[in-house]
């Protein structure tokens, strides 16, 4: 669905490339504050707390995986949707539903907007994880 890269300068990347702690720091310093901002965008479209029908099963369902490195040597985490509701609807699928919408459904966004606001700050936590190495290391 939504999906943010950040790139690195290649003096940053030596920092921790050896074992990888660096880009798991940074993934690790933002990835909780991008989750709570996605669940509390994905709240206000679906309507939890208000008088709907709305079961909060779709926000339970939402959860992120373990840090982890891909063929291309890339680190990611994934924020997503896992299960089936008890009609046997993937959550996924209706995530994807309410983003975009359908037929007779309007579109009611929660992840692209979560995207704009959250780019700023999660360069701030991330730039946080850097600092926080380069001290370790004795770079300041």
């Amino acid at each position: 669905m939504g999906k943010m890269e950040i790139n690195l300068d290649n003096e940053i990347i030596k920092l921790g490339s050896e074992d990888g702690e660096l880009p798991k720091a940074m993934i690790f310093n933002a990835a909780p504050y991008v989750f709570n901002v996605l669940k509390g965008n994905l709240e206000k479209v679906i309507g939890i707390g208000k008088s709907n029908n709305s079961s909060g099963e779709l926000a339970a369902s939402l959860g992120m995986t373990k840090i982890q490195q891909d063929r291309s040597g890339y680190w990611n985490l994934k924020i997503g949707f896992g299960g089936k509701d008890k009609n046997g609807v993937r959550n996924g699928l209706k995530a994807g539903v309410l983003e975009h919408g359908k037929s007779n459904q309007a579109p009611r966004p929660f992840v692209a907007p979560t995207v704009r606001t959250v780019k700023k700050q999660v360069e701030v936590l991330m730039q946080q994880a850097i600092d926080e190495e380069m001290r370790k290391n004795g770079n300041t």
